[in-house]
């Protein structure tokens, strides 16, 4: 898979090269090409924002060198363009498992009060927003959203069946999960064991809760 980011400071994706994610670089089944929005300055002293036009609070970057940001990535036409925005999408398990089937991804991690809206009109083809609270800019959703597509791409984790148990596919964590107990010392393991009790308890609601499911589900089929 290849991913273009347009994004004004490159240096915050370094993070991507970390863990299970920058194996996978590593392996180039994930290609990551960044693109410096900052080299299409407008001028010398790297213009690449300005007020919005008929007032309003804040900066919004330019038409102009996001155009031919996105236009510098090399051509495809299966290239699926994504804008990180407050008024996208929410981000989703099902929404990042989509994304993973694109083989060419372009994100604009916008800063700011956004981006032009004629670069929307004519680039992007969905909006995400990775939630309802407000970042210092669109790199640290950028990288949520990479990391939660990612998992699905091949080898992200080894274990395809590791996905049925991830939290995000139910919305929340089944379980409560603990380390083993501390030896020699009987107020930490009382403490651990009452709660193990509970989780077991907690675990056989679990089970029987998703048994009722399956067999609810086997009548309606």
């Amino acid at each position: 898979m290849n991913i273009n980011i347009v994004t004004l400071f490159p240096e915050i994706f370094s993070a991507l090269n970390a863990g299970l994610l920058g194996q996978a670089i590593k392996r180039e089944d994930i290609n990551i090409n960044l693109i410096d929005l900052r080299i299409f300055a407008l001028n010398e002293y790297g213009q690449v924002d300005s007020k919005p036009y008929g007032g309003g609070e804040g900066m919004v970057l330019m038409a102009q060198p996001l155009e031919e940001a996105i236009k510098s990535i090399p051509s495809s036409p299966v290239c699926h363009v994504v804008n990180l925005s407050p008024q996208g999408q929410q981000l989703t398990h099902s929404k990042a498992k989509e994304l993973s089937k694109y083989t060419d991804l372009t994100i604009i991690a916008g800063r700011y009060e956004g981006i032009d809206e004629r670069i929307i009109n004519q680039f992007v083809d969905e909006e995400i927003s990775i939630g309802d609270f407000v970042l210092s800019g669109g790199e640290f959703a950028a990288l949520t959203l990479i990391d939660a597509f990612s998992r699905f791409i091949t080898l992200i984790p080894t274990n395809s069946n590791q996905y049925a148990s991830l939290s995000s596919s139910c919305g929340s964590s089944d379980l409560r999960t603990y380390t083993s107990l501390w030896p020699n010392d009987l107020i930490r393991s009382i403490s651990s064991i009452d709660l193990i009790l509970a989780t077991i308890l907690e675990l056989a609601v679990l089970i029987y809760s998703r048994d009722t499911s399956s067999i609810k589900s086997d009548a309606r089929v």
